[in-house]
């Protein structure tokens, strides 16, 4: 588990304070690595609702290439900040 795991997870157990969340926040590479993460764990809630079915009115496979298409410009939008982050250090 890597430095930035155990503190979302200390944080998400209640063992950080929201205060200290947000000074944690301050730090740009947490920072984007956090907000990567959210975007991730979103999707990942998504395809598990979503799992085997369609959305309303739309058959199967249609909700699965939603969020294959979701999933596709998260991962593009998080190599983006990537090297944006990349750039700046």
């Amino acid at each position: 588990m890597t430095e930035f795991e155990m503190l979302l997870a200390c944080y998400r157990s209640g063992q950080v304070s929201e205060r200290q969340w947000q000074e944690h926040l301050k730090d740009r590479a947490f920072r984007a690595w956090a907000e990567n993460q959210k975007s991730c764990d979103e999707l990942t809630n998504r395809v598990e609702r979503f799992r085997g079915q369609g959305l309303p009115g739309q058959p199967a496979h249609m909700g699965t290439l939603t969020l294959v298409n979701d999933l596709h410009a998260a991962l593009v939008e998080a190599r983006r900040r990537l090297a944006k982050l990349e750039a700046e250090t």
